[in-house]
């Protein structure tokens, strides 16, 4: 579908939607002095290396900042539903999980110059987020108020005019985004409305610090927000497997139509109307919001259209590239990502270079482990060795790094059973931030909280008890796969490897 006749749709839901040209002038100006791009090594954390050490090459002029993993983690002492748990600091060599990967579950524009009513508060995109924003929700609330059985809870209406909003907004970022710390970033959610909210009552939501100061509930009234001081990077696959894509995506999106500067999305491989029309997104949209998701009008369809705008990749303080999947055999460079056109429809069956690369940003993994070197088969997404999907190893890690002065890659796409786990001796990270992935795999969730001086805390949730119905959708086109090794399990208090 070419540019006009995209329009044309967008004006079958909106008749004064209009085409709006780029401009050159940066969206996420930095909050302070901006960080240069000398390049300087990463200090790392390993647990077959004990604690952090820092690696900065001796010509490291004095006061530079330099990327580096904390040498502890932030996590709940226990999985309460009533968020009444307390959080502590646990020494990242205790978690013995976190280089155990999950095989299973595996499916084979420049920056704005004029944001006018998108960067003040915006009626619509508030009542979304006052509905869907609700960070001490129990699992019993969550089915009550949000049962993924029943209609959605905002008119039909709201949302057609809430995706305009977003296109609108979106498709006039640049294709890779320069961000700045402090920012929060989440891997993963796949519909996990529950674990996302999890994530925000426990370290802080992205609201201003007085957003709930005035609610009625006491409880409420004691959540804090960080928005103000902190940003917000999502890694993509927001949609599809979870019970609740619809509140996800539409709270995601409300929360940047409201926070344009500060809250940022980028495009997974579940952002594609190819595979979120068949592992879950889809129904969801039929079901909830009695539509027929065929229909070139449809919320469906129009999700997917703010998909095809999403950007692919983004770049924190000139030092940690973030993307999706991976860089495959053919991503080389952060140019390779900024130079794709949009709206970008993915291909199935790559055929030109183009088109391989946003295979290998959306698609690709990291080798098992950081003895396994060069591109090889992945076998797990590719069963039919079509040779599209790839694993990458080490040795390209470090060649995409020191090729494009940058220390880190943070990328999404793989649950682990720590919600993040490290590779390439420490220069990469894998995040997931949905837990008990398909109500199968035991594993926690987490984000990683970059701090100003580029330090990393991984901040982590566990499972919470399942004592209402599981808030995964059960897909007979592809059963749970085990994990890679044996699954820990939560015995009393302690959790049990």
């Amino acid at each position: 579908m070419d540019e006009a006749a995209r329009t044309k749709l967008l004006a079958l839901v909106d008749p004064r939607f209009r085409e709006l040209e780029p401009s050159n002038t940066r969206l996420n100006e930095p909050r302070g002095q901006s960080v240069g791009k000398v390049r300087a090594a990463a200090a790392v954390s390993s647990p077959a290396r004990g604690p952090a050490v820092d690696v900065r090459p001796l010509s490291t002029p004095a006061g530079q900042k330099y990327v580096k993993l904390s040498n502890h983690v932030i996590t709940q002492v226990d999985d309460r539903s009533d968020f009444s748990s307390m959080v502590r600091k646990v020494s990242i060599d205790r978690l013995n999980e976190e280089s155990k990967k999950i095989r299973g579950h595996q499916t084979p524009l420049h920056p704005a110059h004029a944001l006018g009513h998108a960067e003040l508060p915006d009626e619509l995109a508030e009542m979304f987020i006052r509905r869907l924003l609700q960070p001490n929700i129990s699992q019993e609330m969550v089915e009550a108020r949000f049962s993924s059985m029943a209609a959605f809870s905002i008119p039909r209406e709201h949302v057609l005019k809430l995706i305009i909003k977003s296109i609108d907004l979106i498709k006039r970022e640049s294709m890779v985004l320069h961000l700045r710390a402090p920012i929060k970033v989440f891997g993963d959610i796949h519909g996990q409305y529950y674990d996302m909210m999890r994530l925000f009552g426990s370290y802080r939501c992205p609201v201003d610090e007085a957003w709930f100061a005035e609610s009625c509930s006491p409880e409420l009234a004691k959540v804090q927000g960080d928005i103000d001081s902190t940003d917000y990077l999502f890694l993509g696959d927001f949609v599809d497997r979870g019970c609740n894509s619809l509140e996800v995506i539409c709270l995601l999106l409300a929360l940047k139509c409201r926070s344009p500067r500060q809250i940022h999305l980028i495009r997974g491989n579940h952002e594609d109307a190819a595979i979120n029309g068949t592992y879950g997104f889809k129904d969801e949209c039929r079901r909830r919001l009695g539509e027929d998701p065929d229909q070139p009008g449809s919320c469906w369809n129009l999700f997917n259209m703010v998909f095809e705008y999403l950007p692919l990749g983004a770049v924190i303080e000139d030092r940690i590239f973030c993307i999706h999947g991976g860089i495959g055999g053919n991503v080389n460079t952060v140019d390779d990502v900024a130079s794709l056109g949009r709206p970008l429809k993915v291909s199935q069956l790559p055929t030109t270079l183009e088109e391989q690369k946003v295979t290998d940003l959306l698609w690709s993994d990291p080798t098992e482990n950081d003895s396994q070197v060069g591109v090889i088969p992945n076998d797990v997404r590719d069963p039919e060795n079509t040779g599209h999907i790839t694993r990458y190893g080490p040795d390209r890690v470090v060649e995409f790094l020191e090729g494009n002065n940058l220390d880190l890659i943070i990328r999404a796409h793989e649950c682990v059973m720590d919600g993040f786990e490290r590779f390439a001796a420490g220069r990469l990270i894998t995040l997931f931030s949905a837990t008990d992935y398909c109500n199968t795999h035991k594993n926690a969730g987490a984000l990683l909280y970059v701090r100003k001086d580029l330090t990393i805390v991984p901040k982590m949730i566990y499972p919470a008890s399942r004592d209402v119905r599981s808030t995964w959708l059960t897909l007979d086109a592809r059963p749970p796969t085990p994990p890679r090794s044996s699954r820990r399990v939560k015995s009393g208090d302690e959790w049990q490897y």
